[in-house]
Formats: C-alpha cells, sequence, structure tokens
C-alpha cells in the first residue's frame, strides 16, 4: 500500500508533462431550420419563415491549442511530481523499516520465550521436590513451619501465572510473525539463534549520531519532501495569476442544404465559427479574488508543515 504513492506521483509527473503534447477537442453540433419563403426579408419570424418544411443543420468543428509558454507553471509542477515521489519512496521504506521491526520484535521475542521455557521445566521441579520435602515433613510429625507450605503454594499460583503469561506472549508473537512473514496460521514455528552480535559503531560524539539520525530518518526526510511540495504550491498559486501563451488553430464545417452558406475567410469575419484558421492566443483567468485566497491557504499550509518540521 506504501509503494502506491510513488506510482501515483509518477502519474502525476506525467499528467504535468501532458501539458507538452497540444490538445484537441471535437465538437459535433445538430438541429433543423425552417426555410424561408420566397421574397421574404426573415424579418418576421412567423410569417416569413415556413415552419412546416424544416431542414438539417449540422456542424462540425475541430480545435486543437498547444501551449508555448505558462510562465513557469509548468515547471513548478515537474518540481511538485519529482517531491512526491521521493516523499512516496520515503514513505515505502518506513513501511519497510516497520515491517522488518515488526518482524524482528516477534522473532526475539519468541527467542525469549523459548529460553523461558527451560527455566519454567527447571522451576516447576525445584517447586515439586520442595513442595515433596515440605509435605513429607508435615506428615511424619516432623517440625515444620505451615506457613512454608502457604508461602510455597502461593508461589506455585503465580508461578502459573506467569506460565500462562509466557504462553499469552509465544501466542502474539508467533501469530505477528505468521502475518509479517506471510505464513499460514497454523504453522509452528520455532526461533533458533546462536548469540547475539555486539553491533560496532564509529568513536563519533553524540551530537553528529544525532545530526546523522535525523538527517536520515525516513519519517522526516518525507516531511521535508512535503514541506517543499507546499512550497512549490505557494508558487504555483502565485504563477496561475500569470496568462498562458498558445498556439490555437480550428478546423470547421457546416452542412445546411436549405440555405447558402457565405464562404468567408478568417481575415474576413473573424467571428465565424465555421471558419478554419489558427494563430496566437493568451489565455488568462482574471479570477483574482479567489487566487489571492488559495495563495493564502497555500502560505498557511507550508507554515504549518514547517513548524512540524522544526
Amino acid at each position: 500500500a506504501a509503494g502506491t504513492d510513488v506510482d501515483k506521483y509518477r502519474a502525476k509527473l506525467l499528467e504535468a508533462r501532458s501539458a507538452l503534447y497540444p490538445r484537441f477537442s471535437v465538437t459535433g453540433f445538430g438541429s433543423a431550420l425552417p426555410e424561408l419563403r420566397d421574397g421574404a426579408t426573415g424579418e418576421n419570424i412567423l410569417s416569413d419563415w415556413d415552419w412546416t418544411r424544416l431542414s438539417p443543420l449540422m456542424t462540425g468543428q475541430l480545435s486543437f491549442s498547444q501551449v508555448l509558454w505558462t510562465f513557469g507553471k509548468l515547471d513548478t509542477l515537474q518540481r511538485m511530481a519529482r517531491q512526491g515521489i521521493h516523499i512516496g519512496k520515503s514513505v515505502r521504506h518506513i513501511a519497510a523499516m516497520e515491517m522488518l521491526y515488526q518482524v524482528s520484535r516477534a522473532w526475539w521475542t519468541l527467542v525469549l520465550v523459548d529460553e523461558l521455557d527451560d527455566i519454567i521445566v527447571d522451576g516447576q521441579k525445584y517447586l515439586s521436590k520442595e513442595r515433596d520435602r515440605l509435605e513429607t515433613i508435615r506428615d511424619e510429625g516432623g517440625d515444620s513451619d505451615p506457613s512454608d507450605l502457604l508461602r510455597l503454594r502461593i508461589i506455585e499460583a503465580d508461578f502459573q501465572s506467569r506460565m500462562r503469561e509466557v504462553r499469552r506472549n509465544r501466542a502474539m508473537a508467533s501469530d505477528a510473525l505468521q502475518m509479517g512473514m506471510d505464513e499460514p496460521m497454523t504453522a509452528r514455528l520455532k526461533a533458533t539463534h546462536q548469540g547475539l552480535n555486539a553491533l560496532q559503531f564509529p568513536l563519533l560524539p553524540t551530537a553528529a549520531y544525532e545530526s546523522l539520525a535525523v538527517a536520515n530518518h525516513p519519517r522526516l526526510m518525507a516531511l521535508r519532501g512535503g514541506t517543499q511540495v507546499k512550497l512549490e504550491q505557494v508558487r504555483l498559486r502565485k504563477q496561475q495569476m500569470l496568462p498562458d501563451l498558445l498556439v490555437i488553430g480550428r478546423i470547421a464545417y457546416t452542412y445546411v442544404p436549405a440555405h447558402s452558406i457565405e464562404s468567408e475567410s478568417l481575415a474576413q469575419n473573424p467571428t465565424n465559427p465555421t471558419q478554419s484558421g489558427g494563430g496566437i492566443a493568451l489565455r488568462w483567468n482574471l479570477d483574482v479574488f479567489r487566487k489571492l485566497a488559495q495563495l493564502e491557504q497555500a502560505r498557511v499550509e507550508h507554515r504549518k508543515s514547517v513548524k512540524q518540521q522544526r
């Protein structure tokens, strides 16, 4: 599950790069129009048009747009996606180390429980012999203190409670180990080892070890990456107030059999949607107040992330 974040941000990186390619749009429209009566000007919508005779109207248009310059928006989106990939890898590393920790803890719990089993067996033998000795002295009428046998039975009851706790710990550790190793829950696991090996560390000041731990801690690495993403979001909100420079084009066709279509060029009538052509466009969304509010939200998120990191 943690590894899917890497794939998600890689897909976001592809999404950011998709702005480098042109975008196409296809539009079709169909309707029915009345025919114009002979000699009529068409000013009167009821008398000049014959509504009993309708003719089809069909239009089609293929348009495309290619971004030439985004004033930094595309670069910011790509940096955000790369930081997301870095965060995803850190989170995946956290999950892997957490799994390793859980498996190791369960494994050494089994080792400890196995060693306690040997102690329990020896303890049971000692308690049994001591109880037999006290009971023999009591039965033979020897000089014995009844409280000794009572204390021994209290110790045995406490010992039985500890035995049940050991067995419970074994079951919990075994379940955790089977889940962590993806083993069948019916499998019987037994931990074996040949002794602990002492870790060898170079002689460095404590402050040096602390700085290394902080610098390489996976959660802090992910948090630092998230802070960088928040900063890129602030930059993106600022850049979204700037326009985009595009190349646009249009290929259009209109079919109306009962009406005449003037063959105007794009230069003669730029507003005629039935003509084809292309040119340079400047796209600018002037929704200033909403963008200012979004910019302030991004700044707050960045400040929050910086404080969490500290």
